[in-house]
């Protein structure tokens, strides 16, 4: 006989309308059955606890396939044994690896608009890339935020999208180059110290000279500074790396 949902809630003793939608129903079915597992123990009913065993299975069966495949911050299918999701999760990683504020020391100005610290792992998908597109798009002059992306890199994606950004030192008491954070200011070719007076007047509720979005420069005209060497170069003409130049003898062209 195949052990049904019906089966075991009729043996525990539940009501014929009781569905195991969370986890709260879950530990209750399990206490009733706990109960009812002890009681047949007692009474030396070897049948009825082995029905009883087979009913504990269909309850965790039950709740497997109805609540613990289920994200709890989402909703979104997620592994049995896991708490979330895996972009749940991924998110929670995220905002717990962020670096506090409190030990972000700027000198610049004390006024901080927002912070965005893009953890290296997510550098491969993109984030600086985007982050700096939409700084320079939609963002003002005046706006940052806190990476630990080397300054050259984001001079050069910087550079792509046609802004003009400045690049300091974010933690100054941090004295391992490996945990330094860079903070990217758009600056439009402005000194810090005018941008700082920006910053000031959009605080105050003050007029001041409207952000463009920023224009990428045609193709071609920003110089690749990873070009790869022609065929007239020097290391052609010698053959290849750290070969001399073939040279016929006399007596060969005689």
């Amino acid at each position: 006989m195949r052990f049904y949902f019906r089966h075991a809630k009729e043996l525990c003793g539940l009501d014929h309308d009781f569905e195991i939608r969370s986890e709260e129903d879950y530990n209750f079915a399990l206490r009733v059955w706990k109960e009812k597992t002890v009681a047949a123990r007692q009474a030396n009913n070897d049948e009825l606890a082995a029905m009883l065993s087979q009913a504990k299975q269909v309850f965790k069966r039950r709740y497997t396939r109805l609540v613990s495949i289920h994200c709890p911050t989402c909703g979104n299918s997620k592994s049995q044994y896991a708490y979330q999701c895996h972009m749940c999760a991924r998110i929670n990683r995220y905002y717990h690896n962020q670096v506090p504020q409190s030990s972000i020391v700027m000198k610049e100005h004390e006024i901080e608009e927002a912070v965005v610290l893009i953890p290296p792992r997510l550098h491969a998908t993109g984030v600086l890339t985007g982050v700096l597109r939409k700084l320079a798009t939609t963002g003002k002059i005046g706006d940052s935020f806190v990476t630990d992306k080397q300054p050259t890199s984001v001079k050069n994606i910087a550079r792509s999208l046609g802004m003009e950004v400045t690049v300091r030192i974010a933690n100054l008491e941090e004295h391992d180059k490996k945990k330094r954070r860079w903070r990217v200011w758009r600056t439009d070719g402005l000194e810090m110290e005018a941008v700082n007076e920006i910053i000031r007047k959009r605080l105050a509720g003050e007029p001041v000279l409207e952000s463009k979005p920023c224009v990428p420069p045609p193709p071609g005209t920003i110089p690749d500074r990873h070009k790869k060497k022609g065929a007239g170069s020097s290391s052609s003409e010698w053959g290849g790396r750290g070969r001399k130049p073939v040279v016929e003898s006399k007596g060969a062209a005689a």
